[in-house]
């Protein structure tokens, strides 16, 4: 069984560093939408660019500039084993961004949940709101940071978003209430 498993590795490994060695000459075009073209550029002009698929030469295509937002020319060729270290550390990357998105999120909501039920049972539990909103912050802003003007990620965004949105609603409405209740205690005589 051992066997069998290392073999398939073996096989798709291979595939993978031929599949990567062909594209070490390519060029990357990002688009506005988020979609990334691994191609040969032939030529720009006249706010065209012309290229061809990498890997295959067999039909010339153009786009507006307009519709695409980064250009990476292949300025050196890499070896197999650096493009596949480059693709573990991309995919590590989105694999911290995910996980930042959903701490994001889960903080955020999770301190709505603790307000309400702190309101609702126990006001002891309040003690834990203000570590759940201030990580909602810190994952929120971190992600946002970091998704910055890259639309692949927008789910992720979005996440980060909602848990920086909630997080600080809430951070302003535990002002509020902090206010309102020494208000209550200077006008009582505390």
């Amino acid at each position: 069984m051992r066997l069998l498993v290392l073999l398939c590795v073996l096989i798709v490994g291979t595939t993978v560093l031929k599949a990567n060695s062909v594209r070490m000459d390519c060029d990357t075009l990002v688009t506005h939408t988020g979609s990334i073209l691994v191609v040969q550029i032939e030529s720009v002009k006249q706010g065209t660019i012309r290229y061809y698929d990498c890997g295959t030469t067999k039909r010339l295509e153009q786009m507006d500039f307009r519709e695409i937002r980064e250009i990476r020319r292949a300025r050196d060729t890499k070896s197999g084993a650096d493009l596949v270290k480059d693709a573990a550390l991309l995919a590590e990357e989105e694999r911290k961004l995910n996980n930042s998105s959903k701490l994001a999120a889960l903080f955020g909501a999770g301190s709505l949940f603790l307000w309400l039920f702190a309101l609702a049972f126990s006001p002891w539990v309040g003690i834990f709101i203000l570590p759940c909103t201030i990580l909602a912050l810190v994952y929120g802003s971190r992600v946002l940071r970091k998704t910055r003007n890259r639309p692949e990620y927008r789910s992720q965004r979005s996440m980060g978003r909602f848990g920086l949105i909630t997080a600080g609603s809430q951070l302003a409405f535990g002002i509020v209430y902090f206010l309102f209740a020494l208000l209550l205690l200077v006008l009582w005589g505390f």
